[in-house]
Order: C-alpha cells, then sequence, then structure tokens
C-alpha cells in the first residue's frame, strides 16, 4: 500500500512540477529587468538611465536593476547586450556611441543596428558653438570668414575623439570647408578650462555646460545644432538660421534590447518608456537640462538610429577619423 500511495504522490509531484513551469503565455514581465548602461556611475547615460529606471519598473510592475558594464569606450557593456537572452529581460541604455563607435573601431564584435531593437529615444542633445570673448567673434559668418583666411590656424576642442563634439566640430568643418583643426582632451573640464582660459578658441559643447559661462560674459554662444532652438538659449540661432545647412547633428540617449525581441515585449517596454517621458517629473528634469523631446516610438526611433549611422558615417570617412 505504501508503495502505491509513494507512486501516486511521485505522479503528483511530477504533474503539479509540470503545470507550475510558467508558461508561454505568462504575462510580461514577470521578473526583475537588468538595464546595462555601458559607462561608469555618474555619466550623463547613466545619470538619465537611473532618472528613468525607477518609474520605468513602476509602470512595468517590476523592479528595474541598473547594471554599469563600462569599459572600451562603452562596447564591453554593449557587446554584453548584444548576447544577451531575446527573452525581454536585458535591456541597454546607451548614447550616440550606439551609432559612431560600428564606424570608428575596427573590429568591433557586434553591429550597432542588425544586433539590437531600438525600443526607443529617451533625450537628444544639441551641439552650441562657443567661442571664448578674447576671440571677436560675434558670429558663426566671423568664424567662417577667419577659417578660410589663408593663413588661418583656427583650432576647436572636444572632450575627445569619436565623441559627439568632436564629430559635430568635423560637420561643421566639412559643411564650411573651412581649415580647422581638432584639439582633444581628456574629457570636459580639461577642455573647458583652455576655453575659458584663451588657449582654444572655440569647441562645441552641450546648453548645460555652455550657459553658465555665456552668463558671465567669459563665453559666447554663436550657434546651436538641430532644428529649433535651445529654450535655455533663446537667443542663439540654428545652424541654419545662421546660414549653415547640413548642421542638424544631435547627440542622443535610447534604450536597446538584444535583436530579435518579441513583438509583445517591444510593445510593453516601449508603452512604459513612453509614460515614463510624458511623467511631469521626468520632463521637468528634461527640460532643466536644456535636453530635446524624445522620439519613443520603436519604429521611429529605428529610423532615427539608421539615419544617424549614415549621417556619421559621411562625417567620419570625411574626416579619415578611427580610434583603434
Amino acid at each position: 500500500m505504501n508503495r502505491v500511495a509513494g507512486v501516486f504522490t511521485a505522479l503528483a509531484c511530477a504533474f503539479g512540477a509540470l503545470t507550475a513551469t510558467p508558461a508561454v503565455g505568462q504575462a510580461y514581465p514577470s521578473k526583475p529587468i537588468r538595464i546595462v548602461v555601458p559607462f561608469p556611475p555618474g555619466g550623463t547615460v547613466d545619470i538619465i538611465g537611473r532618472m528613468i529606471g525607477m518609474e520605468l519598473g513602476t509602470r512595468l510592475g517590476v523592479n528595474v536593476v541598473i547594471d554599469n558594464k563600462a569599459g572600451a569606450g562603452g562596447t564591453i557593456g554593449t557587446h554584453a547586450v548584444a548576447l544577451a537572452a531575446a527573452d525581454g529581460y536585458t535591456f541597454l541604455i546607451t548614447g550616440t556611441h550606439q551609432v559612431i563607435n560600428p564606424k570608428l573601431m575596427k573590429n568591433l564584435p557586434y553591429d550597432g543596428i542588425a544586433d539590437f531593437t531600438p525600443i526607443g529615444m529617451i533625450v537628444s542633445a544639441p551641439s552650441v558653438l562657443a567661442v571664448g570673448e578674447a576671440t571677436g567673434f560675434l558670429s558663426v559668418a566671423d568664424v567662417v570668414r577667419r577659417g578660410k583666411e589663408k593663413d588661418a590656424r583656427l583650432v576647436f576642442g572636444s572632450t575627445g575623439i569619436g565623441g559627439v563634439n568632436h564629430l559635430t566640430g568635423e560637420l561643421f568643418k566639412y559643411r564650411t570647408k573651412i581649415d580647422l583643426t581638432h584639439v582633444p582632451y581628456k574629457g570636459a573640464a580639461p577642455a573647458m578650462t583652455d576655453l575659458l582660459g584663451g588657449h582654444i578658441p572655440m569647441m562645441f559643447d552641450s546648453p548645460p555646460t555652455v550657459v553658465p559661462h555665456v552668463l558671465t560674459g567669459k563665453l559666447r554662444a554663436l550657434a546651436i545644432s538641430g532644428t529649433e532652438r535651445s529654450p535655455m538659449l533663446p537667443d542663439v540661432p540654428t545652424f541654419k538660421e545662421a546660414g549653415i545647412a547640413g548642421m542638424e547633428a544631435l547627440g542622443f540617449v535610447g534604450m536597446f534590447g538584444p535583436a530579435k525581441l518579441p513583438a509583445h515585449v517591444v510593445a510593453a517596454v516601449s508603452a512604459a518608456l513612453n509614460g515614463t517621458m510624458q511623467s511631469p517629473s521626468v520632463q521637468k528634469k528634461v527640460a532643466e537640462a536644456g535636453l530635446g523631446k524624445p522620439t519613443v516610438a520603436p519604429a521611429d526611433f529605428s529610423k532615427w538610429v539608421r539615419s544617424e549611422a549614415a549621417a556619421w558615417g559621411e562625417v567620419i570617412d570625411a574626416a579619415g577619423i578611427t580610434v583603434n
């Protein structure tokens, strides 16, 4: 009798284990979601990731964990997401590096477009052409005029080779055909110090970085990239308004998943991201940082990513930039 009871008990346990196994149609998500940020804590992308992470988790009904996997210009963490299971529990929040690095770096172990599923843009950021007060430049036309002189020797600084601000400067050189030399720095602080000290005449940087120095009169903002003026610098024209076409370049921070994410996962996370970006608290923080309005629909973001990859690729090829 005990043996028979034991058999039935074993069968019951086995059946119970089968019925307890998560079904294919189980509601998503059902466990914590990991968002990889491929840069160290405290940077712009990390701050933005943490800004939206908690509310994103609240809307999805699970915990969202930010995982900083820094190194190699953001490629280590990005590659980790490319290799992750396409189950909706690993995502990437990164910047314009996503479309720049594949063009800049040789032998990159992933394809910045084919190996990822675009979820949505979080923010966009224009670049401001800022010049030192001592340069005497009052307009973009003054810079172009000087850059076309025979003995121009005009330079611009940036936070490092291959960054958005560097490439925006190269785009400016490409569009205006002026003599302009790039001077890379190891970060924003030393570049800004030399600009304020008059050691370099100009650089391209974000509005929040430039505005405090414009207000003190130490810098002059001549133009801003993108298609519209910045609320932080309402009197500064866009490059198009200043007479330079093709300077609509923007940096961005966006959310991606591994390739071939199921449609219901993309829909759920995109809806949560859209709701997060529409929340008053997040909108206030975005506005205060001088960042642009996001494009959160996956299809629109996918088109954006592809167009940006092509546009920055053109600039990189024209400038002959490579990063080993």
